[in-house]
């Protein structure tokens, strides 16, 4: 399969109330999304592939080949990022004797942080026929400690509907 048959698999695998939301906020980037129609081609091939009902929305950054960088180094600069997406060795060996695998231990360190309302994880009729605006998704504030004693909170950032999610 292609980028598009990758898009959709992926989309699949995701939580049932958060597939709309991926489909409508699709971000294409490196090398390849500068050649000239790629950001139609999978717009279209994803179009063909997403269940009915689904609005599909594939964005093109200015810079695609930076653009994941700087997005990365945006997040891992965030207040307690290293705390909550990584462990160091010695709990790695701890979780490990004590039967842990892989998956369970990633479960615990990668809780979801996402906020998707129900306007925008319902697919596009069923929202139309409640008239209801679509909504963006938001992360939703949780504090943190980056350091010992800091309890800042980190503030919500809700996605206007005409950009994509980082």
């Amino acid at each position: 399969g292609g980028v598009a048959e990758a898009v959709a698999e992926s989309v699949a695998a995701c939580d049932p109330h958060l597939r709309a939301a991926m489909y409508h906020n699709i971000l294409l980037v490196g090398g390849n999304a500068k050649m000239p129609g790629y950001k139609e081609r999978v717009e279209q091939e994803v179009r063909s592939l997403a269940p009915a009902g689904y609005d599909v929305r594939v964005f093109l950054p200015e810079e695609p080949i930076e653009y994941a960088w700087e997005g990365a180094r945006i997040c891992s600069n965030q207040p307690g990022f290293q705390e909550r997406h990584s462990v160091d060795r010695a709990t790695w060996d701890l979780m490990k004797k004590a039967g842990r695998d892989q998956h369970d231990i990633w479960s615990d360190k990668m809780q979801p942080r996402l906020h998707i309302p129900s306007a925008v994880s319902e697919p596009v009729e069923e929202r139309k026929a409640k008239e209801l605006p679509p909504e963006p998704a938001r992360v939703v504030s949780q504090p943190t400690k980056s350091m010992p004693g800091n309890t800042e909170e980190v503030g919500s950032v809700t996605t206007p509907p005409e950009r994509s999610l980082p």
